[in-house]
């Protein structure tokens, strides 16, 4: 089911989508799959025992969060940020772990 924006809602996920998600997207931050690597449907299909279509749907969920590129008739490929881009990236990142250092330091 659709949200008013059009958007799936988080409930909407497939179960089996939620792990290879989550598994991409942690092989692309820790650049085991580095920027610009080809990430092919079928070979990860049979990676994850899913079909093409559910990892067609896991890629275009990377694809909003802009750490795939989908190019039509070429697939799909781990996005290549610009420098300013990174840099934006640290940046935030940065803001977000100095405000969580508190609650990091309590525990």
């Amino acid at each position: 089911m659709k949200s008013e924006s059009g958007l799936k809602r988080a409930s909407d996920l497939n179960d089996t989508d939620e792990p290879i998600f989550q598994a991409l997207m942690q092989a692309m931050v820790e650049r085991q799959l580095q920027p610009g690597s080809k990430l092919p449907e079928e070979a990860l299909a049979d990676v994850f025992g899913v079909s093409r279509t559910g990892i067609r749907k896991v890629l275009t969920r990377l694809a909003a969060v802009q750490m795939v590129v989908l190019t039509p008739k070429r697939g799909a490929q781990v996005a290549t940020p610009s420098r300013e881009e990174a840099q934006d990236i640290f940046r935030t990142r940065e803001l977000i772990e100095c405000a969580n250092f508190p609650a990091v330091l309590a525990h």
